[in-house]
Order: C-alpha cells, then structure tokens, then sequence
C-alpha cells in the first residue's frame, strides 16, 4: 500500500514584457525560493534597460514565503534608489507578507489593475496598453 500523492504547489508563472521605457512583470501561483530567482533575473534585466516604469503585477500570486517577500521588498528599494517608478499590485498573500516585514507600499499611478495573464499563449501585449480609455468625468468637461 502507498501513500497517497499530495499534488505540489504550482510553480511561479511569469510573463515579461518590454516595450519602450516600460517594463511589465506579471506572476501567478506561487512566490517562494524556487521562483524568486527567475522573477530577480526578471527584474535585474528591467532595471538594466534605460526604464523610466516597472510594472510588478503579483494579484495571482496565490502564495509567498520569506525569500519571496524579500525579493519585492528589495525590488521596491531599488526601484526608490535608481528612480523608477514602480507600478505595483501586490495581491493580498504578498502584502500580508511586505506588512509583516514592515516595508511601506508604493504608491500607484493606475487607479485600478490593467491587467493579467493573458489567456492567449503568446500574446504579449503591455498592460499599459491594456487600459480601457477613459472619458473625462462630468466635473472636467469643457
């Protein structure tokens, strides 16, 4: 007789893409010591472009240990230290994380997330790009 198989927790998808001065990660499942490092080369290779913004959508991320919540607290202090704005959704497992580990948010300049995974395999539009235009309120029009 064998034990039963517990199913592992599913790896850290990651989606990046550049496009201009903006550089956009997007991750699902989970941020732990097996996914940090791809997500650090990821954000390395963002912040090695000339990029003005880094998009860090982690809303999917269903779990995060110590390693991972470290990597976007340091994430968050690189992007302060070489003045980059850094456009971030953290999700509520990542949050809870950061707060325990006392790091301060950022804040945001989206008023609500542009985007996800896309469910194509292979598309890779920006999430900037992905944002529904807007009219102007009543209160600013002419």
């Amino acid at each position: 007789m064998s034990a039963p198989t517990v199913p592992s927790a599913p790896a850290l998808q990651l989606v990046v893409d550049h496009t201009g001065r903006a550089s956009s990660l997007i991750c699902r499942g989970v941020l732990d010591a097996r996914g940090a490092p791809r997500l650090r080369r990821a954000v390395d290779a963002a912040l090695a472009r000339p990029t003005v913004l880094v998009y860090l959508d982690l809303e999917d991320v269903r779990s995060v240990d110590a390693t991972g919540a470290r990597l976007v607290a340091d994430t968050i202090r690189r992007c302060t230290s070489e003045r980059v704005h850094l456009e971030l959704w953290p999700g509520a497992a990542v949050e809870r994380m950061l707060i325990a580990l006392e790091v301060r948010l950022p804040r945001r300049a989206y008023p609500s997330r542009p985007c996800g995974l896309s469910a194509e395999p292979g598309s890779h539009r920006h999430p900037v790009w992905a944002i529904p235009p807007v009219p102007p309120r009543e209160s600013m029009r002419p």
